[in-house]
């Protein structure tokens, strides 16, 4: 299931270096609060995160990437596929960057996938692998968010 970043009431975190991508598992709720921030908006009722009960069966990979600020987001991120084979989860996604404007702004695109999850989970943009994430809590997310 996908999960668009309008679903949520909430903001990407900065990562550095901005120019490269966030690659992101989540599979608590601590995690998801380390990648995505409540983002406080006037007249609005959403929540911040999926319930408590969602993170007993499923888990959330995310790509983000810092692009420029637009008011046609749909075609930023598209779903090409999420597969499980030989140890590896792999999200596959199309990724078209913004026209150049006058500001940045961090977007992403986001699944919701079952547990247990694989040794390895692989995230491939545009036909090209961008980053590997593997077990332990310290590689779950890459680069560093701050």
């Amino acid at each position: 299931m996908q999960i668009r970043p309008g679903d949520y009431q909430v903001f990407l975190t900065h990562w550095t270096p901005d120019g490269a991508p966030l690659c992101a598992v989540m599979q608590t709720e601590a995690q998801w609060s380390r990648v995505l921030h409540p983002a406080a908006v006037m007249w609005r009722n959403k929540h911040f995160a999926p319930p408590a009960n969602f993170w007993k069966d499923h888990a959330v990979v995310l790509l983000g990437r810092s692009v420029f600020g637009t008011n046609n987001t749909r075609h930023v991120f598209r779903l090409e596929s999420v597969t499980r084979g030989s140890g590896t989860l792999t999200l596959a996604v199309h990724f078209e960057p913004p026209h150049a404007s006058s500001y940045k702004m961090g977007w992403f695109i986001a699944v919701a996938v079952n547990k247990p999850l694989p040794q390895q989970i692989a995230f491939v943009e545009n036909g090209a692998l961008l980053c590997t994430l593997g077990p332990g809590p310290a590689r779950w997310l890459s680069p560093v968010a701050h």
